[in-house]
């Protein structure tokens, strides 16, 4: 579904990402590991568009996106939800899916309209995913910090994403919090492809099926978590004893 091919982005010189070749099949679920600095974020935002690489290809779904737009890039399929939640504090939870999920299906946005049936009927969907339902009618801005990161996770949704990008989806969360979303991402996994940035091992014990750990911009190794804890260059860069 998703390869990189030499993929580098320089910065003054700094190269935050460095000949990366990175290779995703379709249904994955894929944690993507490294110490502050490794370029993981850098890698996500050059695979949505938000930045251009030095040099390197992307290749989504055999086509080269290399250079297209975040907008273009999500039109065909992938999805980025960042760190920080971003969602419309002062709408309900409705509201906040209603405006994704009329893009998609409507194309177009008539928010203090009634929903349409396959509207109304996604939105209760999404909210079920996402363990949401009882809010439905509440403001966003009333919510905890972790069901604001549920209810961004439904808005990516609403866009039927064929990748979906998670940029470290639990930090700071509850513990109760965390196991709740490895829950709703588990659930998430069996209908669209996912890629997670994330630090919280446990969080990773529970959903992780593949991991690629980072380091300098380049991958340090690629494998399940019992061979990623065992992998003494891992523990090596995490302790900073590896330059």
């Amino acid at each position: 579904m998703l390869e990189t091919k030499g993929l580098t982005k320089e910065f003054d010189g700094f190269r935050a990402v460095d000949n990366l070749n990175f290779y995703l099949e379709k249904g994955e679920l894929h944690c993507i590991i490294g110490p502050n600095g490794s370029g993981k974020t850098t890698f996500f935002s050059l695979i949505s568009g938000f930045l251009k690489p030095t040099n390197g290809d992307i290749i989504f779904n055999n086509e080269k996106i290399t250079n297209l737009m975040p907008h273009q890039i999500a039109q065909r399929g992938i999805i980025r939800k960042f760190q920080v939640p971003n969602v419309y504090n002062f709408f309900t939870l409705h509201e906040n899916l209603k405006i994704p999920s009329q893009i998609k299906l409507e194309g177009k946005i008539l928010l203090f309209t009634r929903s349409s049936i396959k509207v109304g009927k996604k939105i209760d969907e999404i909210l079920e995913i996402i363990q949401l339902k009882d809010k439905k009618k509440e403001v966003a801005g009333e919510l905890s910090h972790g069901e604001m990161q549920w209810l961004e996770i439904g808005m990516t949704l609403a866009m039927e994403p064929s990748l979906l990008l998670l940029d470290e989806p639990t930090a700071g969360m509850t513990r109760d919090e965390t196991k709740k979303t490895a829950e709703i991402i588990r659930g998430i996994s069996n209908v669209t492809t996912i890629i997670i940035i994330e630090h919280d091992i446990q969080f990773i014990r529970e959903v992780s099926r593949k991991i690629t750990v980072m380091h300098n911009g380049s991958i340090l190794t690629e494998g399940p978590l019992e061979q990623i804890e065992n992998d003494e260059r891992v523990r090596n860069v995490y302790l900073g004893k590896e330059k």
